[in-house]
């Protein structure tokens, strides 16, 4: 049974993914249109969803969707968080960061417990504070 759920979460996933721009692409268009000068200004939160947004456009819609499309965009975020945290000055409070996401989010899919959208609500939870985190973490670096 989880393997069907993987495997119907992956092919939305590369089905979704065929046309267009890359997700990096997607996301670091907006991001250059929210940056001035390499600050990271705060209208910048405003990428948050554009990748998923446009994979959900393109795919067949439901909970499993949704999933699969936040997923792919954390994906994206998550790359930023890597890249600038570890082996910076970011790195030793990265762990306590992980513990934070997981926490955090497994408090908010719990309303949906046991429901179809119970995954869909953890990614979308997952993406949201990933990216918060690679944005707090550019606009560090752009302080430096």
């Amino acid at each position: 049974m989880l393997v069907s759920i993987f495997a119907g979460f992956l092919g939305l996933a590369v089905l979704a993914q065929e046309d267009g721009p890359s997700d990096r692409t997607v996301l670091e268009t907006c991001l250059a249109e929210a940056e001035t000068g390499g600050a990271v200004r705060p209208d910048a939160a405003r990428c948050i969803g554009t990748v998923a947004e446009a994979c959900m456009q393109k795919s067949s819609g439901g909970s499993q969707a949704v999933a699969a499309c936040y997923a792919r965009e954390r994906e994206v975020w998550f790359a930023d968080v890597q890249a600038l945290a570890m082996g910076g000055i970011f790195a030793p409070g990265q762990a306590e960061w992980d513990t934070y996401r997981e926490a955090q989010c497994r408090t908010e899919a719990s309303e949906h417990a046991g429901g179809s959208f119970e995954a869909a609500a953890t990614e979308v939870c997952m993406n949201r504070i990933t990216a918060l985190r690679a944005l707090e973490l550019r606009a560090g670096a752009a302080r430096r």
